[in-house]
């Protein structure tokens, strides 16, 4: 163990071992542990810049000024916030994304003794603030840590060193309390699986899960009832004759809770794999680096008792043993697994994608085609509609329900999810518009994996960007499902150009064209090329508008060729030079594209500017902020 003097004379290291103006998260800091270690870290760094989250705005205020008393050459934020809602806890990180480019120190001790109920977005209430909402600021702030030069470290107080069996059946823990041994064992193995997730994309972050040992705090002040208040009258009687036998005094849990966040006793696993990193206040002699949860010294994860030992033997093999049987792979949903761990996300909504993205491409596919709710308001005529339909499944419906219908491409058998979210360009395009004017409202998951909702009155940006370019932002979703059957899918090279007026094709090139088609081998006897109008509604509706930017078109270029097989070097050749023969009357002029016609071979840098033009800018901003990590499109 390493003893209290040891673990102060660290502490009081931190001002000289550490550079000056660190900045450190720490959520749940209004009370407890959260705040005892806020005031300790204050009292010991160098000119810091603290944010500091809790719920009660009075608390955060006291809390302030007796931080600028201990050190006024700090700065200190507070954000008042109920991070039992996810959206909340996604607001304040972006605020905090928007004022720093790193982070060197997340602390996390949100809690509640609160149970019987479920927060405002579904989730079991104990489970939301003390394990979704810590893993939403873990994965929202990572990109932070990682930029921090020196200290980088995640510190979550909970209980490390028990972890025990998870219970599958009961992922959210509604039928265990915390307080058991069940619960406290199925928690701490949630968690510590979560931070070695985690850790795979951020080897120069340390991650330390410590449990606290018994300490009397305010835990437990946010139940209601008789029941407890006559409990917690009793307790508060007879801890001061008690407790000095059988707690650990708050402020002393600071101050290793501290030690845990500064000590070079817990390095980062380093880029190679190896241990050693040395971010953090020197080791005193006879200190050796901690074992991680693989049982390896330094190896960037580590679940920690109070005393700053490593957890035993026995809890290194059972969390192999999750490891092992693949519990380790249900702690994290599929769409956080994919952005912790780099792999990109396509959603299949229809399956009507010809560059075969999800597929065989290396992508995370997530089908949608159970997604198939369909209903109308009949007093609005609007229709609610799941991602999974395709058109051809909405035309009749909705024609059936209120003589109504909305433009879409030339094709009924596209998804919505898709289709609806890339465009929708088709035979009423310059009558009615796309697809996308049509849309009201999506329901959809992010990346973080938040779940929004995206009306023009909320969320702006989300309803901006998945107007024209969706597949890049979120994953469209709808409440019921049925089974419908799959497809044994072609193979397809698929171009496009948008003209404008200041590109129409001379009747020079037109001439050449038609030649071209006539005596060029296409290396298939399948092949179309449809041209479709613009202007009309289309051109009425400003380009800034929606992420579809080509509000400008004269007509657009349509062309695809299909193969039974794979696509040959021929087809591909026939396309190209099409394609390139039609813009030759104009060659140095920008010539957009459709995003619903993905070219796979074209360099994601020209594709994207091709797809979205001067809403390009708009989107990367907006995209930094919660998107998939999709392909590269």
């Amino acid at each position: 163990m390493v003893a209290l003097e040891q673990i102060r004379s660290s502490n009081s290291k931190i001002a000289t071992a550490l550079r000056p103006g660190l900045v450190a998260v720490f959520a749940g800091a209004t009370s407890g542990i959260g705040e005892t270690s806020l005031k300790q870290f204050a009292k010991n760094a160098v000119k810091p810049r603290v944010y500091f989250i809790g719920r009660s705005k009075e608390s955060g205020n006291r809390i302030r000024a007796e931080l600028q008393k201990l050190n006024p050459g700090g700065e200190y934020i507070y954000i008042s916030v109920d991070v039992s809602l996810l959206r909340s806890v996604d607001d304040v990180c972006r605020e905090i994304k928007g004022k720093e480019a790193a982070i060197n120190l997340l602390f996390l001790s949100t809690g509640t003794m609160i149970t019987g109920k479920d927060s405002e977005e579904g989730l079991y209430y104990p489970a939301a603030v003390t394990y979704y909402a810590r893993l939403r600021f873990i994965v929202n702030l990572l990109p932070l840590l990682r930029n921090a030069t020196g200290l980088r470290r995640v510190v979550t107080v909970l209980a490390g060193t028990k972890e025990g069996t998870i219970h599958t059946s009961d992922f959210q823990g509604r039928h265990m309390s915390m307080l058991s041994p069940r619960g406290r064992g199925h928690f701490s193995s949630l968690m510590t699986l979560a931070l070695e997730a985690v850790a795979q994309n951020a080897p120069n972050v340390s991650f330390i899960h410590n449990y606290p040992g018994f300490v009397k705090t305010n835990f437990g002040n946010d139940v209601k009832g008789l029941t407890f208040t006559v409990l917690r009258g009793i307790w508060n009687a007879v801890f001061p004759v008690i407790g000095p036998f059988v707690a650990t005094p708050i402020n002393e849990v600071g101050e290793r809770e501290v030690f845990f966040a500064t000590s070079a006793r817990f390095p980062e696993r380093g880029e190679s794999g190896a241990a050693g990193a040395t971010a953090g206040v020197p080791l005193p002699r006879g200190i050796a680096v901690a074992r991680g949860t693989d049982g390896k010294s330094g190896s960037g994860v580590y679940s920690i008792s109070n005393d700053a030992e490593s957890a035993p033997p026995k809890v290194e093999q059972l969390l192999g043993n999750l490891r092992k049987d693949g519990i380790a792979q249900k702690v994290a949903t599929l769409v956080h697994c994919a952005v912790v761990s780099g792999y990109r996300v396509q959603a299949k909504s229809g399956g009507h994608n010809a560059a075969n993205y999800g597929s065989s491409t290396g992508e995370l596919s997530i089908n949608l085609e159970n997604l198939q709710h369909f209903s109308m308001d009949e007093s609005t005529l609007a229709a609610t509609v799941g991602a999974g339909l395709r058109m051809e499944d909405i035309d009749e419906p909705m024609y059936n329900a209120g003589q109504r219908f909305i433009p879409h491409g030339t094709s009924a058998h596209v998804g919505i999810g898709g289709h609806g979210t890339v465009g929708g360009a088709g035979f009423a395009w310059r009558q009615y518009g796309l697809t996308i004017d049509y849309i009201q409202e999506a329901g959809a998951v992010l990346a973080d994996p938040t779940t929004a909702t995206a009306p023009a009155s909320q969320n702006a940006d989300v309803f901006f960007a998945i107007r024209g370019a969706g597949a890049d932002f979120g994953i469209l979703w709808a409440e019921r499902v049925t089974r419908s059957g799959r497809e044994t899918p072609a193979f397809f090279y698929i171009k496009s150009i948008v003209f404008r007026p200041e590109t129409r094709i001379p009747d020079s090139v037109v001439d050449q064209v038609f030649e071209y088609l006539a005596t060029t081998d296409s290396g298939t006897e399948s092949w179309d090329v449809e041209i479709q109008a613009g202007g009309g509604h289309d051109a009425t509706i400003p380009a800034s508008a929606t992420a579809f930017p080509h509000r400008d078109a004269s007509f657009v270029w349509l062309s695809y060729a299909a193969t039974n097989g794979k696509v040959t070097a021929t087809t591909t050749a026939f396309l190209d030079g099409l394609h390139a023969l039609a813009k030759s009357g104009h060659p140095h002029e920008y010539y957009g594209e459709y995003a619903g016609f993905i070219d796979a071979k074209e360099q994601p840098g020209k594709a994207r500017y091709a797809y979205w033009g001067p809403n390009l800018h708009r989107l990367g901003q907006i995209k930094v902020g919660f998107a998939l990590p999709t392909h590269p499109r």
